[in-house]
């Protein structure tokens, strides 16, 4: 019983202990601390790669750095010329071409080049057409200025009979009668003293009332057009004598209720208050009804 270590007492763990105690750092210390010796690390030596065939096609692989100790490390980045791209990436076929060593064609200068040649011979095209014109022109030869011809006073020819038919023409002009013309007084006065003066003409007045009878049957089809089947529209005679008819049935009513007594104890009297009552409502919604422009009834 004296060789046994004696027993720890356990105490609990925080969970920040429990995790720190679960991790790798931690079972490291505690291997390092149960064996007394440093953790061991184990060093993969990764063999270099064969030299590419020549023709194979296959890109070139970088070979990997020799750095200290016997293992060898692969370089994961990019080359420097991946890094510029990505910094510094191509921005067109102009700069792509400029990158290249290869100079951009100027397209703005040689059209302006070109324009400035097709102005030129467009110019001298023009003057030798000028010069053209101007040597082949004909030259109209000079007018002579001439005075108009005078005219001659006409000469009056001798007649053979020894008459003078000018002289008589003239005369026979003058001493011509003209018919007299009838005056325009006479003519208005005729017209104002017509019989039909200032009236309407009868062809006026039928066609007014041909017109005022086809808007009058226009008016009724659109009327009949809106009228339901089985309905008819009240004349408007009939209408106004039904009005008045149940004004004078209010009045009555109105009447018999003013006479009924201010305290109502009998039930005969309870019974005529409430039909007094009852007729005066519906002759109220049937003067509501009849008085509108247009009613329609049953056939």
């Amino acid at each position: 019983m004296a060789g046994k270590p004696p027993r720890a007492l356990s105490r609990p763990r925080s969970a920040k202990e429990g995790n720190e105690s679960e991790s790798i750092y931690a079972l490291g210390k505690m291997a390092g601390a149960a064996h007394g010796a440093a953790p061991k690390v184990k060093v993969y030596n990764i063999a270099p790669e064969p030299p590419p065939t020549p023709g194979a096609g296959n890109p070139p692989t970088p070979k990997p750095s020799s750095g200290s100790g016997s293992g060898h490390r692969v370089n994961s980045a990019g080359d420097s010329s991946q890094i510029e791209n990505l910094m510094n990436p191509v921005r067109g076929l102009r700069d792509a071409q400029a990158r290249a060593g290869i100079t951009p064609t100027n397209h703005a200068r040689n059209n302006a080049m070109a324009v400035r040649e097709q102005s030129q011979l467009n110019a001298l095209r023009k003057a030798a057409d000028v010069q053209e014109d101007s040597g082949s022109r004909l030259k109209l030869p000079p007018v002579r200025s001439t005075s108009a011809p005078t005219q001659r006073p006409l000469q009056r020819r001798p007649s053979s009979g020894g008459r003078d038919f000018v002289n008589e023409n003239k005369l026979g002009a003058v001493a011509s009668v003209r018919p007299p013309r009838p005056e325009k007084r006479d003519s208005a006065e005729k017209y104002l003293n017509k019989k039909d003066y200032g009236q309407v003409p009868q062809y006026l007045l039928e066609r007014k009332m041909q017109m005022a009878a086809d808007m009058e049957a226009a008016a009724r089809a659109k009327e009949a057009a809106l009228i339901p089947p089985g309905m008819r529209l009240m004349p408007e005679e009939e209408r106004v004598e039904t009005l008045e008819l149940l004004k004078k049935n209010r009045e009555e009513v109105e009447r018999a209720i003013q006479a009924l007594p201010l305290r109502i104890e009998t039930l005969s009297a309870v019974r005529r208050k409430e039909e007094l009552e009852r007729r005066l409502k519906e002759i109220e919604d049937a003067l509501k009804i009849f008085s509108r422009p247009k009613v329609l009834v049953h056939v």
